[in-house]
């Protein structure tokens, strides 16, 4: 994985702000609501650390959530 596409990640976590746009706790993926549609095993993939599954289940969560891929992502995984 590539430098910047960790980055994003932890800027992701590090974040305030949610793909939903709403609040979250820094070091969570998601806000709460969020974090509570998501099906228990996505909720538990996210647990993964960066580099050793972490990406495809923020990915999958996403997907899952209907807040597809941040142009951020785009440009990192570039």
């Amino acid at each position: 994985m590539s430098q910047k596409l960790v980055q994003y990640y932890l800027d992701q976590l590090k974040s305030r702000r949610c793909a939903c746009g709403g609040k979250k706790q820094p070091m969570r993926s998601f806000c709460w609501y969020c974090y509570r549609a998501l099906p228990q095993k996505m909720q538990w993939a996210l647990y993964f650390r960066i580099g050793q599954g972490y990406r495809s289940a923020y990915e999958a969560a996403l997907d899952h959530l209907g807040h597809g891929h941040h142009s951020e992502l785009s440009e990192a995984a570039q």
